[in-house]
């Protein structure tokens, strides 16, 4: 069994608290850390997101899964949009 990337992306409890124009920059590093990538645009927006993968291997198979939580902040650090997608690895 094994798990790269972020793990407290897979607390679907966690990623549902987001709430567009009123969680925070500060709330969202406190629920999950620190982001895989930043993506700073020119507008003042920035873009955070966190990537995880898990595998389980046996002697015949693999399954697993593949975790991205992207997340939008204003220049005011608000969340502006986010998404979570949850990819089964067959």
């Amino acid at each position: 069994n094994v798990s790269t990337g972020n793990d407290s992306i897979s607390n679907t409890t966690a990623v549902e608290s987001i709430v567009n124009g009123k969680t925070t920059k500060k709330d969202i590093s406190q629920l999950f850390g620190e982001p895989t990538g930043v993506e700073k645009r020119s507008n003042g927006v920035v873009v955070w997101t966190y990537i995880n993968q898990s595998v389980k291997s046996s002697l015949f198979s693999s399954k697993g899964a593949v975790r991205e939580l992207s997340v939008t902040f204003d220049s005011r650090g608000v969340v502006t949009d986010h998404s979570y997608s949850n990819q089964k690895i067959n």
